[in-house]
């Protein structure tokens, strides 16, 4: 990301496992981002009463990217409801 690069806010969450969730995809992606608020989070035990919630940037350039990234189906590598039933049974021991 460039210094003058103009920073749009993609996303803004109250909960903790919203932002984890959207910054997984953007590091599996590659793609640069800057968190607000990310640690008022902490100081109220997981209630984030004093910001708007955890916000995400990232750069004008990348907004239709990530949008498309977070809104897209998640893709699984190896689903088990592909998996025959024999073999799910091994795993259950």
């Amino acid at each position: 990301m460039s210094n003058d690069s103009k920073l749009i806010t993609i996303y803004r969450s109250q909960n903790k496992a919203d932002f984890l969730i959207i910054e997984a995809l953007l590091n599996s992606a590659g793609i640069e981002y800057f968190s607000l608020n990310e640690g008022v989070q902490d100081l109220y035990g997981g209630l984030n009463i004093v910001s708007r919630g955890i916000e995400i940037q990232v750069a004008e350039e990348n907004v239709e990217t990530v949008t498309e990234l977070i809104n897209a189906e998640p893709q699984l590598t190896n689903p088990l409801w592909r998996t025959p039933y024999k073999e799910l049974l091994w795993f259950a021991g």
